[in-house]
């Protein structure tokens, strides 16, 4: 049996292995199809780091946690916020919106000592680094490190004005579907079934998603007739209702479950969690059981087409949901 590669896909793109070890990659990777299209999605996603540095961002919810509670276990976010104009920005609004100092002392005595460290025009360190790359990489040319900090206080108004970051109570994708000409079950409605919920959560989206697109995904998500034969399914526009009225407690997926298991403690949740990607978006859907908090079952979809997504959703909603006995 031929032994798939493991360890190489990275040093290989990369060109770090010996001339030995690289010839036997690509001897393997002749007879290995399973292997060849790996390191091709390895090369790829290589390719996307290097041109979209805000892919190695952390979440929009743990800097919203870092601003409203401190929470940050192993030190990560505030080392990535003394080099990111881009979630520096968003941390300092999430601040803002909690009444909190917008960024401690010990974290500007961070940024001011890298840009202290950097701060001679002929230093190496110098001709490399630039404002972070993100909206505002055409501005970035226009400065250099020695008027860096007042850049950096310029560059996340910036940030705060063109890009709005989504704060995490607004990760939901509320919508006003009510769904029209939903078949009636057999029974006409009287039997004992299990409600169920369909909810659709945005991450790492910087841009506010048009209304009629979550619309859209919405619509998709209509019941047919074996899915109302099994569970009472509720309209969209009421789970968004009960979960608008309580937005202030919502920050992460956590909350929307617990919310939804408050009002609807016997049923079961279709959760959409909808990432950007290289090549369109990338898909986790889960079932979960409201009662308990288990996590019947769950699909996830790399690379989706942005016109293909609501078929995608629809498609993969009844599977999840006919999963379920």
């Amino acid at each position: 049996m031929l032994k798939h590669l493991k360890t190489e896909f990275v040093p290989y793109v990369e060109g770090t292995l010996s001339e030995e070890d690289s010839k036997r990659v690509e001897e393997h990777l002749r007879q290995c199809p399973a292997c060849r299209a790996e390191m091709e999605e390895t090369r790829h996603i290589i390719s996307a780091l290097e041109k979209d540095r805000t892919l190695f961002c952390p979440l929009s919810s743990d800097i919203y946690d870092f601003a409203t509670g401190g929470s940050d276990p192993n030190g990560s976010i505030a080392k990535h916020l003394s080099e990111c104009v881009t979630c520096r920005a968003e941390y300092v609004q999430y601040c803002k919106i909690v009444g909190r100092e917008s960024l401690p002392a010990e974290l500007w005595t961070g940024i001011k000592s890298r840009l202290d460290a950097t701060s001679e025009p002929g230093s190496s360190a110098y001709r490399g680094v630039n404002i972070k790359e993100s909206v505002i990489q055409g501005l970035s040319r226009w400065f250099r490190l020695r008027m860096m900090i007042p850049a950096l206080i310029a560059a996340a108004v910036l940030v705060i004005f063109l890009y709005k970051p989504i704060v995490p109570n607004n990760m939901v994708g509320f919508t006003s579907v009510a769904w029209e000409k939903v078949p009636q079950p057999k029974d006409g409605g009287h039997g004992e079934r299990r409600d169920l919920v369909y909810v659709i959560l945005y991450d790492r989206f910087k841009e506010a998603v048009p209304q009629r697109k979550i619309d859209a995904l919405y619509l998709s998500l209509a019941p047919s007739i074996d899915v109302v034969n099994r569970y009472r399914v509720v309209p969209p526009a009421h789970v968004s209702d009960v979960i608008k009225k309580r937005a202030a407690e919502v920050s992460t997926t956590s909350d929307v479950c617990r919310i939804l298991a408050e009002k609807w403690g016997n049923g079961l949740a279709v959760i959409f969690t909808i990432t950007p990607s290289t090549a369109g978006v990338f898909v986790d859907a889960r079932l979960l059981d409201l009662w308990s908090n288990r996590q019947i079952a769950e699909l996830e979809l790399k690379e989706v087409p942005l016109d293909q997504l609501e078929k995608t959703l629809q498609e993969i909603s009844r599977q999840l949901v006919m999963k379920e006995s």
